[in-house]
Parts: structure tokens; sequence; C-alpha cells
């Protein structure tokens, strides 16, 4: 990639035809594939030794612009959302404010890119990141004399091109291409960037994870087993008597009749209604009814004093 002019200089167009057919049709050449001649070998790329490097810059700039049934790699949508994150810290946008507010637009745009990052499918996403490292690699050698304004100049209409709409005339304004442009030079400047998940996103997500992990603690290492979970100890407890409140309750139901007993059973019908409780309800299902326990006592009453009235009846009728 350390050649001057890369990308820029137009090269020979009918080989380049030919190997882009070459590379669509997804035929390989003749000759041994290029390798670069670095310690590690890279995959073969299917072509030839004798291809020119400028001409091999410009293919790879039509597969990226799609187009004949292929994608690009931004559509409308994306490139909207990428249009407005260069807007944060434009010109326009950061005139007039302080050194702390044009920081803070910074730091957002920054988020905002790694964010973007995510909106790709993993494929696109892939693509991108690879050609942004290699716009950045040309950027950074002072042979190529390639900066990163003139390769956003290239790679604007290459890379966002496919993805402005149907309207010809807008794509074609010099305000619409001056904003393509520097859309994808901010991409090329951070594009180390945009493999970085943001800070606070990934603190928040695993806030979120830890809280799940407290509201079911053995969900994530325990098995799953298809039975009815076991009953907490404090329903059970309930369920054998042994809740403090129904002792309490039947405490002071054997409490003999005085003053005493009826502050209590007062207070307590008090705090049930608080908490939801009837004690009416519990007294119908642990104890007859007071009535009943009246009408019982009356019978009994009956029973011992109606022998002793019959004598006295007798009585008073024999003396008369």
């Amino acid at each position: 990639y350390k050649v001057e002019g890369l990308f820029r200089k137009t090269g020979h167009c009918a080989r380049q035809k030919a190997l882009h057919q070459q590379l669509t049709a997804g035929a390989t050449a003749a000759a041994p594939p290029l390798r670069c001649s670095t310690a590690r070998t890279q995959p073969d790329v299917g072509i030839p030794d004798s291809t020119a490097v400028h001409d091999a810059a410009n293919v790879l700039k039509m597969l990226l612009r799609g187009g004949d049934g292929q994608p690009s790699i931004l559509n409308q949508r994306l490139v909207d959302v990428l249009l407005a994150i260069e807007e944060l810290t434009s010109a326009e946008s950061l005139c007039g404010r302080t050194d702390s507010e044009q920081q803070l637009a910074l730091c957002r745009q920054h988020r905002a890119l790694r964010l973007f990052q995510l909106l790709l499918p993993e494929t696109n996403a892939s693509a991108l990141l690879s050609v942004l490292h290699l716009l950045s690699l040309v950027a950074s050698c002072p042979e190529t004399r390639m900066s990163v304004g003139s390769l956003g100049t290239v790679f604007g209409p290459v890379l966002l091109g496919g993805g402005v709409g149907q309207d010809q005339a807008e794509f074609h304004s010099l305000r619409k291409v001056e904003h393509l442009n520097r859309a994808v030079s901010l991409l090329i400047s951070n594009c180390s960037l945009l493999s970085q998940v943001p800070r606070t996103f990934a603190e928040e997500v695993a806030g979120q994870w830890s809280a799940l992990l407290l509201l079911v603690p053995d969900s994530a290492g325990s098995p799953i087993r298809f039975t009815r979970p076991a009953e907490p100890a404090a329903a059970a407890a309930v369920k054998a008597g042994d809740d403090p409140t129904a002792e309490l309750c039947a405490h002071i139901r054997r409490m003999p009749e005085s003053r005493r007993k009826r502050q209590l059973e007062k207070r307590l019908a008090e705090q049930e209604k608080l908490t939801g409780l009837s004690l009416g309800r519990q007294k119908q299902r642990q104890e007859p009814h007071r009535s009943l326990q009246k009408r019982l006592r009356l019978r009994s009453c009956t029973r011992l004093v109606t022998p002793a009235a019959d004598a006295a009846c007798q009585g008073t009728a024999e003396e008369d």
C-alpha cells in the first residue's frame, strides 16, 4: 500500500474490468495468487502477481460501490445516521460553544460511532472495519501522499453513495458530497473506536445482568427441572401453625372475658385491617361462632334450672 496516489490514480480500465469480472464470477487466476511480503502468510485473494496496484485499488472501489445487483455496505437509513453523527462536531454545531461543551460533543460523537457499528450486520461490519483499517494505514504512510481528507473525498461516494436515495440531483450537489466526504473522513480517523463497545453501555448491561442474577440466584447455575418448586419456609411455617401472629391471636382468645381482652382484640383488629387479614374469618375457621356458644350455654343453664323451677311450681300449687 506504500504507493503514491493509491486510490487516486485511475490505472488501466480494460484490465480493471477483466479483473472485476473475474472476482465477481468467483474464478481464480491461472497465475499464482498475490501474497503480501510479510512474515505472516495472507489468504489467497485470486489476484495474479502481474496485476498493477492501482488496478487492484480501483477494482476494490468498484466492489465497494455496489450496484448491478450487489448491495452496498451501508443502506439509506445507516447513511442518515452517520451523517447525523458527523454533524455533532461540525463547525455550525460548535459555533458559540465553550471548550467544555465542545469536548462533551466530541465524547458524544465517539460514543455514537461505537454504537453505530453495532447497527450493522455482522458481515457488513467486518467488511467496513477491514476497509477503514486499510485506509487508515494508507493515510499514515507519507509515501502515498494521501491524507485522511483525500481518502474521504475518494471514498465518500464509494462507501456512502449507494445509500443516498434516488434523488441524484441532491446527491450530486456540492453540499451533499462534502457532507459524505467528511463522514467518511470521520470513520477513517476513528476506525479503532468502531470495534469498541462504549464503557457506559457495557457497565449498564453488566449492571442489569447482575440485577437479574440477584433476582433469580440459582437460575444460571442450576439445571432445568420440570418440577414444582419447594415452598418457602415462611409459607410452610404459616401452614403448620407456627406463625407468631396466629399464636398471639390464639392466646388472646383463650384469655377470660375482661376489659384487657377487649382492648387487645381491638388492637389486633386494627392491625389486621392494615395487613389485609380478617380476624373474624380466622375466628370462624378456628372456633365456633360466639352466638352459638351463647345458645349452648343458655341451653345447659336451662337444663339445670328447669327441674328446680318445676319443683317450685308444684309446691306453690299444693299450698294453694
